[in-house]
C-alpha cells in the first residue's frame, strides 16, 4: 500500500502512523519540535483523555521525515494543509490519502488511520514485543484495552527466557 503512494508527504504520514501507532488527532497535532531525533522519540501532546505521552520512533522513520521536511519546509505543524496560515493537515485529507492508497493497492478490506494503529499493535505482539510496552506506546489507560489486540494476532513469537538457564547446574555433584 505504501509503495503505491507517490507523494512524499503522503508516504511520510502513512509511515508515521504505522511506525508509532498514534491516533489521527495525535498525528495532525504533531509540531516540528515534538520530534527528538537524538532520543528517537515523539512527544504526543493532548492525546486521548488530554494526556501527553512520549512515543518511541524507529530509526527507519527519520530518513523519510528528513526528506519530507527538506522538501515541504513546514513552519509549525509537521503536516500542514495548503493554507497560508500553517494550519495542521485535516482529518478528511488524511482519510482521502488512505482511501487512494487502498484503491491503488487493490485492498478490499476497510482501511483507516485506526487500522494502521491496529496493525502497529498486532504486529508488535506477533513479534514478541511486551504488551505493557505496547500499552504505554498506544496511550492506553488499562492493559485490558491493549489485550484486545491479542485476538487479532496470528502466531505470537514469544520472547521467553527461563531464569533457570542462568544457573550453573552441575548434575555430577548433585545428590539426588
Amino acid at each position: 500500500m505504501i509503495i503505491q503512494t507517490k507523494s512524499l508527504k503522503h508516504r511520510a504520514i502513512i509511515y508515521l502512523f504505522y511506525g508509532t501507532g498514534i491516533r489521527i488527532s495525535e498525528l495532525t497535532n504533531v509540531r516540528i519540535g515534538d520530534i527528538d531525533s537524538d532520543r528517537k522519540e515523539l512527544f504526543v501532546r493532548l492525546g486521548k483523555g488530554s494526556k501527553d505521552r512520549v512515543v518511541d520512533m524507529p530509526e527507519c522513520l527519520f530518513p523519510i521525515l528528513r526528506l519530507y521536511y527538506k522538501e515541504y519546509r513546514p513552519k509549525q505543524y509537521l503536516f500542514e494543509g495548503q493554507s497560508k496560515h500553517h494550519l495542521q493537515y485535516s482529518h478528511s485529507s488524511i482519510h482521502k490519502i488512505l482511501q487512494r492508497a487502498k484503491r491503488k493497492a487493490k485492498i478490499k478490506k476497510g482501511l483507516s488511520a485506526h487500522t494502521l494503529r491496529h496493525c502497529y499493535a498486532t504486529h508488535h505482539l506477533e513479534n514478541g514485543t511486551d504488551i505493557v510496552y505496547i500499552k504505554e506506546q498506544l496511550g492506553h489507560k488499562n492493559l485490558t484495552t491493549t489485550e484486545k489486540y491479542l485476538h487479532l494476532c496470528g502466531k505470537i513469537n514469544r520472547q521467553i527466557h527461563h531464569p533457570i538457564t542462568d544457573l550453573q547446574i552441575d548434575l555430577l555433584e548433585s545428590t539426588l
